[in-house]
């Protein structure tokens, strides 16, 4: 037995083993049976039409069987009679009828193949008759047509139609009564006497009432006689959604008029108006529309329009909550970051630094709950270890520029940086050395100029003596400077780096960085693009290096975002601030911006607390001495897990992205703010509507 079958004819009420015998006669049940020659497609040969009708994917067996059940469920319905619907499943309507007739199909293919299904079920099908909604097995006797209950009974699609029919006549009748008549009244007791008999008279042809009052009791009538017309359809759950339908539809259809009317005309009011009945997204918009809706439906003698108004009214506001609601929880927090911002957020993430709730939106309520987390003494060890392991990612990340993989810039890192890309330059000055261009020579020269004007006059001598000794020991190697050479003069500049006199270092910085540079450019020179590549990548882990080692806190291992800022920010280091190494400029930029606390402490969380606190203790020791301990423990237990609940919302990474981004789901999402975007807030006033033209007429 195949459990999809047997499923789908439960649901759609068929005899046991339908769907296997249909699918039998008209595929052997193979999924992969080919087209026949008149196009019919797969396990259930639908034809084109009524696949499409259906919404059936032939080639799918899921979707095929599905849509067999379904049409054979509506042929059942149709002619109360599942012989006459595999009758017609195969001959048409003409097979249909003429089994529900009691003959025989026209078409001998037809009879056999309703044979060839009653042969493969297994119970008499053609016995099988339906009394309501359920088919029964009959005693085994011709079919009697007078207990085919689907002929007398209105269909669901038919009360479907008929309580969106009714929802359009009441919303006419209902604006006729309190809009339209009031009008006229008004319009009828400031008119001229001799005008007024005339409408009379031609009320009277026409067969109209000849005044305001005998008018009111032709619209209670004609209400009356609406609400009984369709009150059988409106006492079905079909009717009452083909009412609520018809309602949306026509304030869909009114609203889209009215805006293009009022676009047409530059009538901004007319416009706005039209976008609110089609989807209204403000409350006020909200309400006004439900109210209308409220408005339309008409009344009999003893019934309030004012009621039905003010009942509208609200129910519009309701329904605007709910899907806001909704689309609150797609997106539950707003993010408030600026573009720079999340650029910012978006920079720390890439480089594997963990974010909390509060830095990922910017949200000013996520960082007060934040600063509270942070005092309380249940939550501020898991924030402090938060808060440490956020600081040793952003270390990480940093330490990468400079290529080292380290959690703590402390001084071994950054030697093991200095060795490992001294190597870098030693191997290159072996390779191809420095060639001393008279371009180069004269660029050494500059930095001595400079020194000179700068410096005092020891300082000077050592600056120009390193000049000196680098210009010689080219001069006696015929313009080069290469292997051991290069590593002497750049030892020697390394330690003039390193001076504690600031102002020698600095120009010992830039007399290294120079030889440096005479490196690549003789690599460029010479067209080694493998030791171009590799001067390339040493140059910027050089200087990123000497930046980092400027800041870094080497008795924690820590870099302060803001110092490196502010360090890069240098009028030394400004004009390469991200020429260098934009990655790094971007960490201390993003550090700087969001890894500080976003909202500080005032220290009333701690106030609060230190006036709570013996408070709480008071309250605890009074229910241990009644002997609530029941109580206690449940207090306890409220008073430790609540903040540890918030902080699990603020820290924990899946309750980050929810809170960050909303739904991870886009199909998820779309559904939650589809019912806003369709204009769903006005299913409650609707649905009001559709209640009220399904009370009886004398009362509601």
């Amino acid at each position: 037995m195949n459990p999809l079958f047997s499923s789908l004819e439960q649901q759609y009420n068929l005899p046991i083993g339908a769907l296997s015998a249909v699918g039998n006669a008209e595929s052997g049940n193979n999924p992969d049976t080919p087209d026949s020659p008149k196009g019919a497609k797969g396990q259930f040969q639908f034809m084109d039409d009524t696949a499409k009708a259906y919404g059936v994917n032939p080639s799918d067996p899921i979707s095929s069987a599905t849509g067999a059940a379904k049409y054979l469920s509506d042929l059942t319905k149709q002619y109360g009679s599942f012989q006459a619907a595999i009758a017609h499943y195969n001959g048409g309507t003409a097979a249909g009828k003429a089994v529900v007739a009691g003959n025989s199909p026209p078409a001998r293919e037809t009879q056999n193949y309703i044979q060839k299904v009653n042969a493969k079920m297994p119970i008499d099908s053609s016995q099988v008759q339906w009394y309501g909604d359920t088919p029964t097995k009959a005693p085994l006797s011709p079919i009697d047509p007078s207990k085919v209950q689907w002929a007398q009974q209105p269909s669901d699609t038919s009360n479907f139609i008929e309580g969106a029919k009714a929802s359009v006549v009441n919303m006419g009748l209902g604006l006729k009564q309190h809009v339209l008549d009031p009008i006229t009244t008004a319009i009828d007791s400031v008119l001229p006497d001799s005008v007024k008999q005339n409408l009379t008279d031609a009320n009277k042809y026409l067969g109209l009432a000849a005044n305001p009052d005998e008018a009111a009791k032709n619209t209670d009538a004609v209400v009356a006689a609406t609400r009984q017309h369709y009150s059988d359809a409106l006492n079905t759950t079909a009717g009452q959604v083909g009412n609520v339908a018809g309602t949306l539809g026509t304030t869909l259809v009114g609203g889209a008029a009215l805006k293009v009317l009022g676009a047409a005309t530059g009538a901004t009011a007319a416009e706005s108006a039209g976008s609110s009945l089609i989807s209204p997204t403000t409350y006020k918009a909200a309400v006004g529309t439900g109210a209308a809706l409220g408005l339309a439906q008409p009344t009999i003698e003893g019934e309030n329009p004012a009621f039905n108004t003010a009942a509208g009214g609200l129910l519009g506001g309701v329904g605007l909550g709910v899907v806001n609601a909704l689309g609150r929880v797609a997106q539950p927090v707003t993010n408030a970051m600026s573009t720079i911002g999340n650029k910012a957020v978006q920079v720390l993430k890439d480089a594997g630094v963990p974010l909390d709730a509060a830095q990922s939106t910017g949200s000013a309520l996520l960082q007060r709950v934040k600063a509270a987390l942070n005092d309380n003494p249940i939550t501020a060890g898991a924030q402090n270890v938060f808060s440490q392991m956020q600081q040793k990612a952003y270390n990480q990340a940093v330490a990468k520029t400079m290529g080292e993989d380290a959690t703590a810039i402390t001084p071994d890192v950054v030697q093991s940086a200095k060795s490992r890309i001294g190597a870098i330059y030693d191997d290159v000055a072996n390779r191809v050395g420095v060639h001393v261009t008279p371009a180069y020579r004269t660029g050494l020269q500059s930095i001595g100029e400079d020194a000179k004007n700068i410096l005092n006059p020891e300082q000077y001598s050592v600056i120009q003596r390193n000049i000196d000794n680098i210009l010689n020991k080219a001069d006696g190697n015929n313009g080069m400077i290469i292997g051991d050479q290069y590593q002497n003069i750049n030892k020697t500049l390394r330690t003039l780096a390193a001076s504690a006199d600031s102002e020698k270092a600095t120009y010992g910085r830039a007399l290294q960085d120079y030889l440096n540079k005479g490196l690549s450019d003789t690599a460029s020179i010479l067209g080694d693009t493998s030791a171009v590549s590799d001067l390339k990548l040493a140059n910027l882990q050089w200087g990123n290096m000497r930046k980092i080692e400027n800041v870094a806190d080497f008795s924690t291992g820590d870099v302060s975002p803001s110092k490196l800022y502010q360090n890069l920010k240098t009028k030394s280091n400004r004009w390469s601030f991200y020429q260098d190494d934009p990655q790094l400029a971007q960490l201390a930029t993003a550090g700087r911006l969001i890894l500080p606390a976003g909202v500080n402490n005032s220290g009333t969380v701690s106030r609060i607390m230190a006036q709570a606190v013996p408070a709480a203790i008071g309250g605890a020791a009074g229910a241990a001495y009644q002997g609530d301990w029941g109580g206690l423990a449940k207090g306890a237990a409220a008073g430790y897990a609540a903040p540890k609940l918030l902080q699990m919302g603020i820290n924990n990474p899946s309750a980050i992205n929810y809170l960050s981004n909303g739904m991870n789901s886009g199909l998820l999402r779309n559904l939650l703010t589809l019912p806003k975007n369709i204009g769903a807030q006005k299913l409650p006033p609707a649905a009001f509507d559709a209640y009220l033209q399904s009370l009886p007429s004398e009362k509601k």
